[in-house]
């Protein structure tokens, strides 16, 4: 019998994929968090954005996610195992089609998680660019089958026209328990 996790190469992009990502921002979106327009980054506006992200992560709100992103992001994971999926850099669209077929093929999750751990803030002096580390955890469970994956994901996030955006992830899954 297959494992139930091995449903689609699009797994691992929902496993890893619902990024954690870094822009300023100010309540109110899904979660009550908006980007908001600014002059430069600060590390409270970019831990802000963290929490919007991880809570459109854990609603699969993919058009959310996609806000967060500049038109030219370039999302990048692979993993350590060698039954990875390996992907290529992808664009916005390339990236969003495939979380939304992932989120669509696993549907009937019985639960679902997503946590960011040991976020570590890096500023340039002018405030324009900040790069962000983070451990990041999937729980999920389906047909009572249990998966928790782990990576480390390395964002960048640039003032694109007075908003902060996200221009370039990745990720690289470290290990997965069952």
């Amino acid at each position: 019998m297959r494992h139930p996790f091995r449903l689609l190469p699009t797994t691992l992009l929902i496993l890893a994929g619902a990024l954690v990502v870094v822009p300023a921002a100010t309540l109110a979106g899904p979660t009550g968090i908006t980007a908001a327009k600014t002059q430069s980054l600060t590390e409270p506006a970019v831990r802000a954005l963290i929490a919007e992200v991880v809570a459109a992560s854990k609603a699969r709100d993919v058009e959310h996610l996609g806000r967060l992103l500049a038109a030219d992001c370039s999302i990048v994971f692979a993993g350590t195992n060698p039954d990875a999926v390996q992907l290529g850099a992808l664009s916005k669209a390339e990236y969003l089609a495939r979380l939304t077929d992932g989120y669509t093929a696993l549907s009937d999750l019985q639960s679902y998680d997503y946590q960011a751990t040991d976020v570590r803030v890096h500023l340039n002096a002018a405030g324009t660019q900040a790069i962000v580390d983070a451990d990041i955890a999937e729980h999920l469970t389906f047909n009572d089958h249990e998966l928790v994956t782990h990576s480390h994901e390395a964002s960048v996030v640039e003032l694109r026209d007075g908003s902060p955006k996200l221009v370039r992830v990745t990720g690289t899954v470290t290990g997965t328990s069952r």
